[in-house]
């Protein structure tokens, strides 16, 4: 024993025995990585997999539970009934095949009903399956077989969706869906909101009476300050208009608002309030910066900046930053300031969008509190007072927010997909504590447009939820709508629904606020926190780029990206630049989200997601598992490609000819080219071969694929 002891305290000393052990555990440490980083991977597919075919079942249950309800209409028909005798005799001579049929229920309980058009919505609106998740909609009320809540929900989905197409069309479909969606409900909220649909469906059919008579059913339900403002749009004129204005600032207790009409101005920009006075006279108060990014305002600064000056809180500093104007914006502002000294006046050197002109001021700002004001939008004198006193009051509120309505230069009212909410929190209004909030958040993401939304969610979780209030102060702004409205943008804007561009960005910093241990953003900022589309760049070029390779597939599915995963790394590292696209699966859960190994290659390498809004250039575009290009999707960005390359792989086992054709119509839509079809082995090609016609068979590859290395010798 004491001689075994001996040696093991040799080898213990020995430095080449030492040495082998380190490398032999280096190895199994190795091994045991490569097997968990497998089995990872493999768990990834398998979980995308389920909820492929979770999807594939529902379709199927639908499918299935159609054909019963045909079934059930043909057991009840007259040529049913007497062919009974005969169905008799079968009976008793396929008795020995013992064949049984079980009919089971379909039994969907509420919260499942709930999360199926939860779906249906996400795919409709955040990912652009117009025509499928339409359809699937009307299968749902249509389909007798599902229950009388599902029917109502999903009318009720299809109603809001048609009246938001502000078509004739569009609110005839509505009108005959309103009472499935209303039937058997006894919710007033529900009978309310379905009173200003009617409404607004009788507005679009020029059936003014009836628009009023839906509206009056309404006001019985529940009178309350949207409605007032909802009112507004179906009269003639402003002045009528500004009397439901001024009935829904009354619920407020807020000064009323009158037009001093100047020949030559729009109605938005000749509103006023006279005679109203701060609450806090003969006391000091604390120091507030208001800041205005400017870029080519002239036609609207004089009323945003009027409506600054004219607050009843007039201890201020109102810091306006230039992005590079064009116009005379800069005369204007000059002139201003050399009547209000409360007015400092920057120029940024180069454009780069509103929240990096914020930093810039609040770089040097020197007020308690900050708040914000957009140079195009008027707001009410008693703003920037009602959320200081607010701050003031509450010593543990770090910030907070007022309500707005948005407005068109008519004094129309606009409720951007909410329906029966003309007035909502208005994020840009945001007030909060300098000092604490430079010290622990920093400052603003430096992106062209939706940081808002980012800066709240890092102050909520530095200084907890409830940190910041959305006071209910009533509309004490009214956002202005015009053509040039970047929120009325199609593209990049937004329209009640995240998509492209904000949905990517709202995923990533979702992601990273949840894992990074500091929330302090710099300014300037030296590195990003985290990827964005290149649209949202501050420094984004104004020409549309070009790539070398963009890579199409859906990049949640983690056994396609496995599959992608080596032809992107050998362009990466022969240094070519490499975009790639996110396509859809129809069937995938809306929740799923992109393969983690993908936003680690956005996140350090040369490796660029294209959106929606976007006009790109490539070499080569490759697609793979062309089931993505079975349903139309919206939101995708325009790509002019010199060679298309789909490859084939154990998909094709889910396709057929008609199925072919389609994707082969899809590739000529998204991308003006039918392209080239690579099989990754023979049996693919085989069973290619098999079920496509002739037009389909002349765009095959005459070998498999061969990988992105050898691209400019293949076909």
């Amino acid at each position: 024993m004491e001689a075994k002891l001996k040696k093991n305290i040799r080898e213990d000393n020995n430095p080449e025995f030492m040495k082998k052990e380190i490398t032999e555990l280096r190895a199994f440490i190795n091994n045991e990585k490569q097997r968990e980083d497998h089995l990872k991977n493999k768990l990834e597919a398998l979980q995308f997999e389920v909820s492929t075919l979770k999807g594939e079942i529902d379709q199927a249950e639908l499918k299935k539970n159609i054909a019963k309800k045909k079934f059930n209409s043909l057991e009840n028909s007259h040529s049913w009934r007497i062919t009974k005798p005969l169905r008799w005799i079968n009976k008793i001579l396929m008795k020995n095949t013992d064949q049984k049929v079980k009919h089971t229920g379909v039994v969907i309980e509420s919260k499942n009903e709930m999360k199926h058009i939860r779906d249906l919505r996400e795919k409709l609106y955040c990912f652009g399956f117009n025509d499928r998740a339409i359809g699937d909609l009307h299968d749902l009320v249509n389909g007798n077989i599902f229950s009388p809540r599902m029917r109502r929900l999903a009318a009720w989905e299809l109603s809001k969706w048609y009246v938001n197409q502000l078509t004739p069309d569009g609110a005839e479909k509505c009108l005959e869906l309103l009472p499935v969606a209303l039937n058997d409900v006894v919710k007033p909220e529900r009978i309310y909101l379905a009173a200003i649909i009617e409404a607004e469906c009788f507005k679009v059919l020029n059936k003014f009476d009836d628009a009023k008579k839906a509206l009056r059913k309404a006001f019985i339900i529940n009178e309350d300050p949207n409605i007032y403002l909802a009112s507004a749009n179906f009269e003639e004129n402003s002045k009528a208009r500004l009397n439901w204005i001024n009935k829904a600032l009354d619920y407020y207790e807020l000064p009323k608002i009158s037009l001093n009409s100047i020949e030559g101005k729009k109605d938005y920009d000749c509103l006023s309030v006279s005679n109203v006075q701060s609450e806090l006279r003969n006391v000091d108060k604390p120091k507030i910066t208001v800041i205005m990014p400017v870029y080519n305002a002239q036609d609207v600064i004089t009323t945003a900046l009027e409506s600054v000056i004219n607050q009843t809180w007039d201890n201020l500093e109102i810091i306006i930053v230039d992005d590079c104007s064009t116009d005379s914006t800069a005369q204007i502002i000059e002139k201003y300031m050399s009547k209000d000294a409360r007015i400092r006046f920057l120029k940024q050197e180069e454009n780069k969008g509103a929240y990096t002109a914020r930093n810039l001021a609040l770089q040097i700002a020197t007020g308690e509190f900050v708040t914000c004001h957009d140079a195009d939008d008027w707001s009410h004198p008693l703003k920037v007072e009602l959320q200081a006193l607010h701050l003031m009051s509450n010593k543990r509120t770090v910030g907070n927010t007022s309500q707005a309505a948005r407005i068109t230069e008519e004094l129309m009212f606009y409720r951007r997909g909410k329906l029966g909410h003309n007035i909502f929190p208005n994020i840009s209004s945001l007030m909060f504590r300098r000092e604490i909030i430079k010290q622990f958040v920093g400052y603003w993401d430096s992106v062209r447009f939706s940081a808002d939304s980012e800066f709240i969610s890092r102050i909520k979780i530095v200084f907890g939820v409830d940190a910041i209030i959305d006071l209910h102060t009533g509309p004490l702004s009214f956002p202005r709508i015009s053509s040039g409205s970047l929120t009325s943008d199609e593209k990049f804007g937004l329209n009640g629904s995240l998509y492209g561009a904000r949905r990517v960005y709202r995923d990533n910093y979702l992601e990273y606020h949840s894992k990074s241990e500091s929330l302090k953003y710099d300014f300037p900022q030296e590195n990003r926190p985290f990827v964005v589309p290149e649209p949202m760049m501050p420094t984004r070029g104004l020409e549309n780029r070009f790539f070398d390779v963009i890579f199409v597939t859906d990049f949640r599915n983690s056994n396609v990206v496995m599959q992608m995963e080596r032809d992107i790394g050998i362009c990466i590292e022969k240094g070519l630049s490499v975009g790639i696209l996110q396509m859809n699966l129809y069937n995938t859960s809306p929740e799923t989200r992109l393969d983690p190994k993908i936003n680690i290659l956005l996140n350090r390498s040369n490796l660029h997601l294209i959106v929606y809004g976007e006009v790109v250039y490539c070499r080569h575009l490759i697609l793979r598992y062309c089931l993505i290009l079975g349903e139309h999707q919206k939101y995708i960005p325009v790509v002019v490609a010199d060679n298309l390359h789909m490859i084939l792989g154990e998909e094709i086992y889910k396709t057929t000819e008609d199925k072919i054709n389609k994707y082969n119509t899809s590739l000529k839509r998204y991308f003006g080219l039918t392209g080239t079809w690579y099989p990754v082995d023979n049996k693919v090609k085989k069973k290619f071969l098999k079920i496509a016609n002739n037009d389909s068979k002349n765009k095959l590859a005459s070998t498999s694929w061969i990988g992105v290395e050898n691209l400019e010798n293949s076909r």
